[in-house]
Parts: structure tokens; C-alpha cells; sequence
């Protein structure tokens, strides 16, 4: 039916029941509660259909065809749609849109081109990226489920996660521990300690304190300095010439003042004395002149008694050893025993053959008894 049409059969029908209503070249204007029903057919409109104020539709509303909506439209008040929303082939929007308050979408979504999101993106459900997604700062989510972000890899199927860098360096939780690795050397961290490791060699700390583990031994302490703890509690290196437990000039045990007789031939007892005596009462602690390892102790011979020898290391390339004569007792270091300087080594004594208490002391420097104030020129305290 034309518009015509529909003009015409309204005059010749149902003009008369349209109250305070007019039709005229321009249209068909109804006032106050007059309605339109049309039955058992359908509304044509070829060319522009305007509607000032308010359209109502009651049952379906059926668009064949495309549509268009040019300038600007505003909606006023609520718009309520009920039952399903079905819409076939593409709907294109251009220029910015908005969505405020809760939504839900079902099924699947694919979106072509770019896309931004402004605040909070909340997805519950299962979400998947098929293929490679990249954002601007260059984060790649890989199919296998991997993240790289630059040169840094993200792998969350690997235990409790993993974190790969270019250079073979390596971030991953294992056990109560979180742990980081580059070649040979790894670090360690858990809630009460530290482990730093490096090619066989290891320094933990802990809430016992610090311990190193695995370090080579050497018997050459030239150039070696020794660590020492300031009132605060930090570490400091400490030069071997202002001495300390692991370095540091020679002591004599005794004052020289105490020796009774000198290294080399003794006329008056027909012998060669091959060490110095220190005349001291029986008993008297004998202290350690430098750290080092004891080596012989116990029961020597008939001549020395008991004895107990240290090992002093290498000092300018040479060996250096000292020893302790007559003591009153078998020592209770053993061989193996680690002293540093001051340690008391034993006590005077006048085992073996000795004519009263007094200790026998021997130097020597790789292998070869000297004499002891040679020994001390070279080695001792200045």
C-alpha cells in the first residue's frame, strides 16, 4: 500500500472517527488518543520517513534491507529490549563509542584492527590468544604459552615459573627457595638464608652466621691478608704486616732476656745446639709465634721428650717451621690442629735430657734447622 493509498482510504472510511485530526497536502497529523492500526498487511514507506516525537512499536519491528542513520541521534531514557537481539553480516561502526556499567558478551568475540582499553578490563572465564599477540612494549605471548618481553623469556609451564634472559641467565622458584643462575655461578635465597656458589666454591649466610665452603687450601701466605670484624660488625682486610691470626711478623715466645744458651756449637757441653733455650719456671704457657698447622707432637726421644712442631707455611717462597722441646706433657694439640698466633702450644717442662725446666726452641726454614735469631732478623717483628 502507497502512501496515496493509505491517504485516500483514511477520507473515505475513517475520517470521521479521527477526532481534533487533519490531512493535507503535507501529511497526516493526529492529535490528542487517535491511533493507526493496520491489519492483514503492511506499511510501505519509499523515500523519507520523518517521525517528530515519539514512535511506539508494539509486537515486531522488521528492517529487510540496509539501513542508515545519518547525523546526529539522541536517545533519551531507557532503552529496553526484550527477548534476543539477532543481528546477520557486519555491523561497521566509525568514530568513537562508549559503553558505561556492567555488560556481558557469550561467545566468541574477534576483533580486526586496534583496540584500546581505558581502566580496568575484568574477564572471567576462560580467555585464549591464539597465535602471536604483541603490544607496544614489545610483549609476545608465543603459542606454546610462553611471555618474551624484549630479550627476557617468561615460562610458566616450568615448574613454579621461569624467567630465561639472552645471555643464559636464568630466575626460578623450586621449593620454598627462589634461585638465579648465569653459567657456574648461582645464588640461592630463602626465607633465613643466602647461598652464593661459584665453580665449586660457596659462602652461605645464615642465621648461624657466615660460612665458606669449598675453598682451595694453600700453604704459601705470601700476600695473604686476614679478615677481621670492627665494633660494628662489618668485615674489614687486614694487611699481614700489622699481624693478626693468619699473618704478621714472628714473635719470640719468651723475652731474650730469659735465654740461657745460643744457637751452634757449645765448647763447654761438646756438642752443636741446634735452637735456643728460654730458662722459664715449669708450667709456663708457651705461646704460638705465628698461626700455622701442628704437624709432629707427643713423645719425640730421649733427648727432646716431649714436643710439638707447627708448620708455618711459605713466607718468599721458603717453608718456615718452628719447634718446642722438654715440654712438661704431652701436648693436647694433634697433628692436623689449626693455631694462629698467641695459641698456647704446650708448657714448659724438663722432659728428655734437660737439666731443669726450660723450653729448647728450634726454627726452620724449608727443612734445615737455623739459627733462631737469623730466623727472627728475616721473619720477626721489627
Amino acid at each position: 500500500m502507497s502512501i496515496q493509498q493509505l491517504v485516500r482510504m483514511i477520507r473515505d472510511e475513517v475520517v470521521a472517527t479521527l477526532q481534533n485530526s487533519s490531512i493535507g497536502s503535507a501529511g497526516l497529523r493526529i492529535y490528542g488518543g487517535g491511533w493507526i492500526r493496520i491489519e492483514n498487511g503492511g506499511l510501505s514507506v519509499t523515500g523519507t520517513a520523518v517521525v517528530s516525537g515519539s514512535l511506539q512499536v508494539t509486537g515486531t519491528l522488521l528492517q529487510v534491507g540496509p539501513w542508515t542513520m545519518e547525523g546526529p541521534g539522541t536517545i533519551t531514557g531507557n532503552v529496553g529490549m526484550t527477548g534476543d537481539l539477532t543481528g546477520s553480516g557486519m555491523l561497521r561502526w566509525t568514530g568513537d563509542w562508549k559503553l558505561e556499567g556492567d555488560g556481558e558478551i557469550s561467545g566468541d568475540v574477534k576483533i580486526t584492527g586496534d583496540t584500546e582499553i581505558l581502566g580496568k578490563l575484568d574477564v572471567t572465564g576462560d580467555t585464549r590468544l591464539r597465535g602471536k599477540t604483541t603490544l607496544e612494549n614489545d610483549l609476545i605471548v608465543t603459542e606454546d604459552g610462553k611471555i618474551k618481553v624484549g630479550d627476557m623469556t617468561i615460562d610458566p609451564s616450568a615448574g613454579a615459573g621461569r624467567v630465561r634472559f639472552a645471555n643464559g641467565g636464568q630466575v626460578w622458584a623450586e621449593g620454598g627457595s627462589v634461585k638465579l643462575m648465569l653459567n657456574r655461578s648461582q645464588v640461592s635465597v630463602t626465607e633465613d638464608s643466602i647461598l652464593v656458589s661459584s665453580g665449586g666454591n660457596s659462602v652461605a649466610v645464615g642465621a648461624l652466621g657466615i660460612q665458606v665452603r669449598d675453598v682451595p687450601t694453600t700453604t704459601n701466605t705470601d700476600s695473604l691478608h686476614w679478615l677481621g670484624v670492627n665494633s660494628a660488625g662489618y668485615l674489614r682486610k687486614v694487611d699481614p704486616a700489622v699481624g693478626g691470626p693468619l699473618g704478621g711478623p714472628f714473635e719470640w715466645p719468651f723475652p731474650l732476656s730469659s735465654v740461657t744458651s745460643e744457637f751452634g756449637p757449645r765448647p763447654e757441653m761438646g756438642d752443636y745446639h741446634t735452637g735456643m733455650d728460654f730458662g722459664q719456671p715449669s708450667g709456663t704457657p708457651i705461646p704460638a709465634p705465628a698461626a700455622g698447622t701442628v704437624v709432629a707432637s707427643g713423645w719425640v726421644d730421649n733427648f727432646g721428650g716431649y714436643h710439638i712442631k707447627i708448620d708455618h707455611g711459605m713466607r718468599g717462597g721458603k717453608k718456615l717451621e718452628t719447634g718446642y722441646f722438654h715440654l712438661v706433657e704431652a701436648p693436647a694439640l694433634q697433628p692436623g690442629a689449626m693455631v694462629a698466633k698467641g695459641t698456647i702450644v704446650g708448657h714448659v717442662g724438663s722432659t728428655g735430657a734437660s737439666t731443669g725446666p726450660h723450653l729448647h726452641w728450634e726454627t726452620f726454614i724449608d727443612g734445615v734447622q737455623v739459627n733462631p735469631r737469623s730466623f727472627m732478623d728475616a721473619y720477626g717483628k721489627k
